[in-house]
């Protein structure tokens, strides 16, 4: 039962990232992860077509893989070098940036999605974290994530980003603000609820 529902919320997920996909749109994305690339392929099958904005290096294996895929299937991708983020966010419909975890307070993600998310409010693009509702966490400790990264060799990995920034954070649940968003799942693990 827990492996079939967490597929339908990774389908019900990329259902929710694909319907703010536009034809013809150009996608900044920051963290481009599994549900992201099978949301951009959703949209290409539902006769969309899109250009991915990439700013983070595409020759990391997990992230190759996934470029990969989109190139194969005729989805046009587009590297610009971090120092090149402002001449992407230029060129963007939308931003979606990979949520590593939410809080009451914040929205945690990779480092640089702070900086895309104020770029973008300024030019009235909009932003979307995508995160699932178990991603959701009354506090993080930021600096236990950073000790936890010091043995890679990278103290600053991840940042934590105003949701006054995000226009909406997508899940298996939907498309809602920060505080809605909290809300649900602060409403479901009352109940005791699977979430």
């Amino acid at each position: 039962i827990a492996q079939i529902t967490l597929r339908q919320n990774k389908e019900r997920m990329q259902d929710n990232i694909a319907s703010k996909i536009k034809n013809n749109s150009s996608v900044l994305v920051h963290g481009l992860n599994q549900e992201i690339t099978n949301a951009l392929l959703q949209s290409v099958q539902q006769g969309k077509k899109c250009t991915v904005l990439l700013t983070q290096s595409p020759f990391s294996a997990s992230r190759n893989d996934f470029v990969k895929k989109l190139m194969k299937n005729n989805v046009v991708v587009e590297w610009f070098s971090s120092a090149a983020a402002r001449q992407a966010l230029k060129n963007a419909d939308l931003v979606i940036l990979c949520a590593d975890a939410v809080t009451p307070e914040k929205v945690v993600s990779e480092m640089g999605g702070e900086l895309f998310a104020e770029l973008a409010a300024k030019r009235g693009v909009p932003v979307f974290a995508v995160a699932s509702s178990y991603m959701f966490h009354p506090d993080v400790n930021m600096n236990s994530l950073r000790g936890n990264m010091q043995a890679f060799g990278a103290k600053h990995v991840f940042e934590k980003v105003q949701p006054s920034l995000i226009t909406g954070i997508i899940s298996e649940k939907g498309v809602h603000s920060h505080a809605v968003f909290v809300d649900v799942v602060r409403c479901m693990q009352e109940k005791g609820l699977f979430i």
